[in-house]
């Protein structure tokens, strides 16, 4: 646990709390990209329509190689004029600024590590909760609220909201939020993305995966006619021709053996992988993945064995998501 979660640990808990958790996010990293160029520079790159992105709504996005694998996925947020922030797991941080370095030399812009402070707020009264406390919470999926010291944006699927805090400002908003609601921890917080099928890419899947595999577009971050950018022509053969047989999945596995990003999946009795883990997470009580899979194997899986990774962790239940898997292809 980061310095800054360590001291908020010892805050008094709420003596009543409301139906909501306040998760730290110390998995993530958030990359700033800014200068006069940076609109034009990130269009050419990323999956989500810049256009889209605004100062009250953000996208979810991914960064392609040249074969249509992401690289790495992303919140995309705007913070002003040619100022933006991308909010994506800590382990590619540098895999992405290293691989988006070799096209900005042709812009006028720079991407930077921040220092934000991230959390997210999960139950029932989470709204409630922000609303009386910061004045401000947004109301629809992918709608961004500025706040003091910060920003506050609402996930899709009902996962809740998740917070944006400039270090110096940062303990002066949680604690507040902290005196009427309970502290969690950042695994339950992924529990709560994966159970609303909110997957992302770590280091273990960068280059693995083509965006509507990990069901991208059911998360608002595909745009199919904004134009070229990098892996783009990939992307639509995969969505217009209909050749995508591959795509994320929740399952509930055996909590006895840990499964992690980056496992293969297979169906017992053959040796060629059906499919690989994109996130896990573990409690004392259950494990669940998003895991994507071959969908010709799904009806397998009631009456076969589908193992994951080398613990040999097996699948207990094909479980549903909040979206349907298989989009209709456009006409």
């Amino acid at each position: 646990m980061s310095s800054f979660w360590s001291d908020i640990a010892s805050f008094p808990s709420a003596s009543s709390p409301l139906e909501c958790m306040l998760h730290p996010i110390e998995d993530q990293t958030v990359l700033s990209v800014s200068g006069p160029d940076s609109h034009k520079f990130m269009q050419g790159q990323f999956t989500c329509n810049l256009t889209d992105i605004t100062s009250s709504q953000y996208r979810n996005g991914a960064c392609c190689n040249a074969k249509g694998r992401m690289v790495s996925s992303f919140q995309l947020h705007q913070q002003g004029q040619d100022q933006y922030l991308m909010a994506l797991h800590a382990s590619l941080a540098q895999i992405t600024q290293e691989h988006l370095k070799k096209y900005m030399v042709f812009f006028k812009c720079k991407m930077m590590t921040t220092d934000y402070v991230l959390a997210g707020l999960s139950g029932p009264q989470s709204e409630q909760l922000l609303s009386s406390v910061l004045g401000a919470c947004p109301h629809s999926d992918f709608e961004q609220s500025q706040i003091d010291g910060g920003f506050l944006v609402k996930l899709p699927h009902g996962a809740g909201f998740q917070l944006f805090l400039k270090a110096e400002q940062a303990k002066q908003t949680i604690e507040p939020l902290l005196s009427k609601c309970t502290l969690s921890n950042n695994k339950l917080w992924n529990q709560n993305l994966i159970h609303h099928g909110i997957g992302y890419i770590t280091d273990k899947t960068s280059d693995e995966f083509i965006p509507q595999m990990i069901n991208l577009n059911q998360n608002n971050g595909i745009s199919f006619n904004k134009g070229c950018y990098t892996g783009q022509e990939i992307v639509a053969r995969m969505q217009y021709l209909g050749k995508l047989k591959r795509h994320m999945y929740r399952l509930s596995i055996d909590p006895s053996s840990t499964v992690t990003a980056g496992d293969h999946a297979f169906i017992e009795g053959k040796n060629s992988p059906v499919g690989m883990v994109v996130n896990a997470t573990i409690t004392s009580e259950q494990q669940y993945a998003l895991v994507v899979l071959e969908d010709k194997v799904l009806p397998e899986i009631s009456s076969s064995k589908l193992y994951l990774g080398d613990n040999q962790g097996i699948a207990q239940e094909l479980l549903s998501l909040p979206y349907d898997v298989i989009d209709a292809q456009p006409e």
